[in-house]
């Protein structure tokens, strides 16, 4: 009788065929004790890092992150998200980075983006900024009963809140969920905005929420990046639903102190930088499908939009305060004096985008959609988004302008709030002992503390 070969390797993950459902043997040897010979069994190392699941079946676990073989299949909460592999580790390896950046010198590609990282790189950094938490993932039985409350939540309050614009809302409350249906990365995103969502109306439950919201960013991120590495090869929608929504989580995760990394209050900018090359070519292809909306609800500034600028800004119809068209030329004035030549264009072109910005919300009036604020930080030079990462003394003139645009959003969006406050405090650190850099941020930090609050 000839011998059944033994089995070949596996690839890790793989279902185990070596035995069958109740144990017995499978061909390779015979369940009725015939003296056919048996296959020689894999030598294996055993492993102590398995999921809490797989051990509590004596099953093999994967080991896989952020959610083994075996849960994945199952459709349960893996423990391995909550390991010491989690992505706090990458992030803290980003973060501790960005400071020596500039120092290192940088090459930046031709994109449409001036100085932005190809996407052929497929390298998104700002993906790393979650997983700020040392508390247990939730149960099984959290997971499911949450996930179904998350749902019912971001359907019937939280997608109102995303958007000003019917349409806009529409997209948010059944367009994209739909297209989740299909997409387990970008059903995760939806619970984690949701659940961050609920940690800001319920104070009492913040952090349960809070916890709920970081195990699906998690567990989105890693599906994300997966499709991100080929993504000629995945349906582009979710990849660019995924990058739009993430953007709601970054201002609502527990604030965590880390004198090594990137300010918290910065991550939309270290996202923007990861991602921006993506979206730049993803943005083109929304004409003509249900998720246009997205691309229209943002105002667009052509390129004579500096010819309207003055009357724009000034409109009675401007959200703006009174002021801005003084405080654009003091700090284009303040860089002529005070930057190094080789420098001045990089910080003259950042001065223009925000110009650029500040007229889409000007012409935005009342309607203003979370996305304008940001066009500015999508268009400038990398290298000035590396220096407002690690909070050069220059950059944070451009940032106290944000701040600006970033109170203005927060009076409409919940996911804003409390952050243009949170920045000043880093740049006032920055520049106490700077009295030009102080005086020319001036005007900013009054429209901050004082323009928006109500009257005593």
């Amino acid at each position: 009788m000839a011998e059944y070969p033994s089995p070949p390797p596996r690839s890790r993950g793989a279902f185990d065929m070596t035995q069958s459902p109740d144990g017995e043997g499978l061909p390779g040897g015979t369940a009725n004790g015939s003296d056919a010979p048996l296959s020689a069994r894999r030598a294996h190392t055993k492993s102590r890092n398995g999921c809490s699941d797989c051990k509590r079946r004596k099953v093999k676990c994967d080991e896989t992150y952020p959610s083994c073989n075996h849960c994945n299949r199952r459709g349960i909460a893996c423990s391995l998200s909550a390991s010491k592999h989690s992505a706090r580790a990458l992030s803290n390896r980003f973060r501790s980075g960005a400071a020596t950046d500039r120092s290192a010198g940088s090459t930046t590609s031709p994109a449409s983006v001036p100085g932005a990282e190809s996407h052929e790189e497929h390298e998104v950094p700002g993906l790393d900024i979650f997983a700020r938490t040392s508390q247990p993932i939730p149960s099984i039985a959290e997971t499911w009963g949450y996930g179904l409350e998350l749902m019912h939540h971001f359907s019937t309050s939280t997608a109102e809140t995303l958007g000003i614009r019917p349409e806009l809302q529409h997209v948010w409350r059944v367009g994209i969920p739909e297209l989740a249906y299909d997409s387990p990365y970008l059903m995760h995103i939806i619970l984690a905005t949701a659940a961050s969502h609920k940690a800001y109306l319920l104070p009492a439950q913040r952090e349960r929420y809070h916890n709920l919201a970081i195990y699906h960013q998690t567990a989105g991120i890693e599906g994300f990046r997966v499709a991100l590495a080929d993504l000629h090869a995945h349906d582009w929608r979710p990849v660019f639903c995924f990058s739009s929504m993430f953007v709601f989580s970054l201002n609502s995760a527990p604030r965590q102190q880390d004198r090594n990394a990137t300010p918290q209050e910065l991550d939309c900018f270290v996202f923007i930088r990861g991602v921006r090359a993506v979206l730049s070519e993803l943005e083109p292809r929304l004409d003509g499908t249900f998720l246009s909306p997205l691309s229209k609800g943002v105002y667009v500034a052509d390129e004579d939009f500096i010819d309207r600028f003055e009357s724009t800004l000034t409109s009675r119809h401007s959200a703006l305060p009174p002021g801005q068209l003084q405080a654009f030329e003091d700090m284009a004035m303040f860089f002529e004096r005070h930057l190094p030549s080789e420098r001045l264009p990089q910080y003259q072109k950042a001065v223009m985008e925000l110009k650029r910005s500040a007229y889409c919300i000007a012409k935005a009036g009342t309607n203003l959609e979370m996305g304008t604020a940001m066009v500015a930080a999508y268009l400038m030079h990398d290298d000035v988004i590396k220096d407002i990462l690690v909070l050069d003394p220059f950059a944070v003139v451009i940032l106290a302008q944000f701040c600006v645009f970033f109170r203005l959003q927060e009076t409409r969006f919940w996911f804003m709030s409390g952050l243009s406050k949170r920045l000043f405090f880093l740049i006032e650190e920055r520049v106490v002992t700077l009295p030009a850099h102080s005086a020319v941020i001036k005007w900013a930090r009054k429209q901050v503390f004082e323009f928006w609050e109500p009257p005593t």
